[in-house]
């Protein structure tokens, strides 16, 4: 079928959507060849998740003649589904606590993702650390948001100085996210000012799925 052929009062038309709403799944287009032509508030095939919209991006839409009309699926485009991120490092480097419960974040290690509609965040990171001076029996590593700390954390008991140990975190997050470009950081936490340790090899994953 040739663009905007009919077969039974059918026709599949080439569209650029205009914008996106993914509350109710459905798009403002405007089809092709018609730039005076807005089509609004047209569902999208169920099979079509959100993160394959964007504005800008041309689609396969099927018309009928009650002006009805359904989003099929992008084309020319390179899939953008799902988000994700992953980060890893192999230097070492010492982090102090100059206060009593401040968090110091590995320098370079930050994971950022970008998703399009509300979606939940699995989390799931690795670190390895050695004790450089202890002056209380806690610690702990936890992943930010944006500045924000998420839980669960992963606590360090008391440990001699210079033996290597390992955090572990796996999880999903309690809550979804808006669409927006989230940056995610590794911090260790301190209790008592002066307590550092060494933190080498460490992994941070990000994974986004719709919510």
């Amino acid at each position: 079928m040739t663009r905007g052929e009919g077969y039974g009062g059918l026709r599949i038309i080439r569209a650029v959507c205009e914008a996106y709403d993914d509350a109710t799944h459905t798009a403002a287009l405007r089809p092709e060849g018609n730039p005076t032509a807005l089509m609004t508030n047209v569902p999208i095939a169920a099979d079509c998740p959100g993160e394959l919209v964007r504005v800008g991006g041309r689609y396969a839409v099927l018309v009928w003649e009650d002006v009805g009309a359904l989003v099929l699926c992008p084309f020319e485009a390179a899939p953008q589904w799902p988000p994700h991120g992953h980060a890893q490092t192999l230097a070492y480097h010492t982090l102090t606590g100059v206060a009593g419960a401040l968090t110091q974040f590995k320098p370079d290690l930050a994971v950022n993702v970008t998703i399009t509609v509300p979606s939940f965040f699995w989390v799931h990171a690795v670190s390895n650390y050695s004790q450089a001076e202890v002056r209380h029996p806690h610690h702990y590593m936890t992943v930010h948001i944006n500045g924000a700390m998420l839980f669960p954390v992963s606590v360090g008991d008391l440990e001699n100085a210079g033996r290597t140990h390992t955090h572990a975190l796996a999880y999903r997050t309690d809550g979804s996210y808006a669409p927006g470009t989230y940056t995610f950081r590794l911090g260790y936490t301190f209790y008592q000012a002066g307590h550092s340790v060494i933190v080498s090899n460490s992994t941070l994953s990000i994974l986004a799925l719709p919510a």
